[in-house]
Order: structure tokens, then C-alpha cells, then sequence
């Protein structure tokens, strides 16, 4: 999770217990099981307050699908950035751009905050195999060619690409190496189809960890 506006209280089978703010990074792999809530903190909700943020999933490697959960956050701070002729790149996970981000990945991985300014530009490096832009807000185009607001932009493999900025505009870029084909239902992930059924026969019978101090149950979706 990667927040531009609010806050929330992430929790966790772990026993993690974290405020996350604009600009942090909440960081878990859910490995064979994880069970976590994130709300807007009490003092918010009460007031009322805008949510606008990111929540993007990597697949694990087929080997590391079993294994341990974990969580973990690291601050706005800690996170690699480089600002210059109007293109500001905060570099969120993996390795990119000449940055790198303390952010732990299992497999090659980009995944960056783009903002530019009106007029600037930016060369897409290749030298990650899967690259997508998605577009936040504002108005750009990708070697001419306008890119769509709130779509993944899928790009080419081995091709520098320019992205143009219009007017001041805001972007994410992610990639990595590919890992394979995934399945999925609802928020099961995985490469074969019987732990993908295992995960949902146990979340329907509730064997599956449960976050301290929640007794909220979601019901598994057409059970």
C-alpha cells in the first residue's frame, strides 16, 4: 500500500500495528497465509478525510508461494528519490533509474512514483522485461500517443520509451522479470489451482490466522 492522501491503521496476523502516512510504504507478503485489516484511524473517520492511494500485488516466485508471511514499513524518508529538468522520481520498490529501494523483493522489480512537470520528459528505460504506466492524474503521452487516465499502459519489451507530460501530470511505473502465469480469486493468489481451492476451503472453515483483537469475518465470495 502507497498512500498520496490519509492515513491508515494496517494490522496484521503478525501482530503488526502500523499508521501508515503519504509517502510510506506498507510492505507484506502474505506467503502460505496472512489475514489483515487497514481502516482510516479513529480520529479521521470522524471528521471526515480523503483516501487516495495505490494497493498494488507482486506475484512471489513459485518457489517462495509457501512461505513465511511477513510485513513490513518503511517510512516516506527512507525511500530513494532524484528531482531534475522538471521530472521527480520517487523510486518505491526494487531497482531503477540508478535508485534503489530498501524495500525487500523477492525477483527483480520496478515500481516507481513519476511526477512531472508541464513540458518535461522522461526516458522509459528497458532494462526491465515487464513495464506498465499507469496514470494518476493529469495529461501525458507515451511516444506521442496519449495515455489513458486510470488504464495500465502495458509496454513493449526491450524498447526505451519517451513519456511526455502535456500539463503536470502523475504516474506510477512498474515492472520486473515475469514469473509466470497466476490464478486468482478474490484475494487468493497462486500458481496451482489446488492451493489456490486449499485456500479458500480453509478460509470458508475459518482455519486460517486471525488478526488480534478483530472478530470482524469477511464470508468467503459465492460460498
Amino acid at each position: 500500500t502507497y498512500l498520496f492522501e490519509g492515513e491508515l491503521q494496517h494490522k496484521d496476523s503478525l501482530g503488526s500495528d502500523q499508521l501508515v502516512r503519504p509517502g510510506d510504504v506498507s510492505w507484506m507478503s502474505a506467503g502460505r497465509a496472512v489475514a489483515h485489516v487497514e481502516r482510516t484511524p479513529d480520529h479521521l473517520r470522524q471528521k471526515g478525510s480523503r483516501l487516495h492511494g495505490l494497493q498494488v500485488w507482486l506475484a512471489l516466485p513459485q518457489a517462495l508461494e509457501q512461505g513465511e508471511p511477513s510485513y513490513s514499513h518503511h517510512p516516506a524518508a527512507s525511500l530513494p528519490r532524484s528531482e531534475a529538468m522538471g521530472v521527480q522520481i520517487t523510486l518505491i520498490a526494487g531497482s531503477g533509474f540508478c535508485l534503489q529501494s530498501p524495500v525487500p523483493v523477492p525477483s527483480p522489480t520496478l515500481y516507481a512514483e513519476l511526477k512531472l512537470a508541464a513540458g518535461a520528459s522522461l526516458l522509459i528505460p528497458a532494462e526491465h522485461r515487464e513495464r506498465a504506466l499507469y496514470l494518476i492524474a493529469g495529461e501525458a503521452q507515451l511516444e506521442g500517443d496519449d495515455l489513458p487516465r486510470h488504464s495500465l499502459a502495458v509496454l513493449p519489451e526491450g524498447e526505451e520509451l519517451l513519456l511526455s507530460a502535456c500539463g503536470e501530470c502523475h504516474l506510477a511505473l512498474i515492472g520486473g522479470e515475469p514469473l509466470g502465469p497466476r490464478r486468482m480469486y478474490w484475494n487468493f493468489v497462486a500458481s496451482d489451482a489446488a492451493l489456490l481451492e486449499k485456500a479458500k476451503q480453509d478460509w470458508a472453515a475459518w482455519n486460517w490466522p486471525r488478526v488480534p483483537g478483530e472478530s470482524e469475518r469477511i464470508t468467503l465470495p459465492g460460498a
